[in-house]
């Protein structure tokens, strides 16, 4: 049986959701995505509870699917706040 060690999460600027992905550890990855962008003020979202990396490539998959970015640079790209 897989581990539950990966979180699904929503990169954030305000209320719009930007980005959707995956880690093992969220505050780790919430700090990398605001010293990459400091400027755009982004939060992390947890979109679910902790899951196997398998169930939540899949989920991330569904997301991209509906639309939501799942590339964190063509994300910033498309609301402008490329490097």
């Amino acid at each position: 049986m897989s581990e539950k060690d990966t979180y699904p999460y929503y990169l954030k600027i305000g209320n719009a959701i930007i980005y959707a992905g995956i880690t093992k550890d969220p505050r780790r990855r919430e700090q990398e995505h605001q010293r990459e962008r400091p400027h755009a003020r982004t939060r992390l979202a947890i979109a679910g509870n902790k899951t196997t990396r398998k169930a939540a490539q899949e989920w991330e998959k569904r997301e991209a699917a509906r639309g939501i970015p799942t590339e964190h640079q063509s994300a910033l790209e498309s609301i402008g706040l490329s490097r």
